[in-house]
């Protein structure tokens, strides 16, 4: 469970099952759902009418492609199903042990 913190409240953000997350909105809970590669990957999210909310392609080491067409939602979870965080504006993968910037191996 994910929870974002105003003022001194905690609000729940989203829970997380076997095929996606429960999302929070103004319309209450809603349910995502992931479909994934071979690897976990994220590779499209759908919402319970069977729209596509995200979709995603990667380059070899997990840089998500530039797409303007590709849509993209509130969903953290994408590449080997890690979470993406940023700090200082810079995004990081977070595989546990340490943090991986996509972005490195292209240099």
């Amino acid at each position: 469970m994910v929870y974002r913190k105003q003022d001194s409240n905690l609000s729940l953000e989203s829970a997380a099952f076997s095929s996606g997350r429960f999302a929070t909105t103004d319309n209450g809970m809603e349910p995502h759902y992931f479909l994934t590669d071979h690897l976990g990957s994220g590779r499209a999210v759908v919402d319970t009418n069977g729209e596509v909310d995200e979709y995603n392609d990667y380059y070899t080491f997990g840089l998500r492609w530039d797409n303007p067409d590709s849509q993209i939602s509130g969903n953290r979870y994408r590449y080997n199903d890690k979470e993406e965080q940023s700090f200082v504006n810079v995004p990081y993968t977070d595989y546990g042990a340490r943090m991986y910037d996509p972005k490195c191996r292209l240099s």
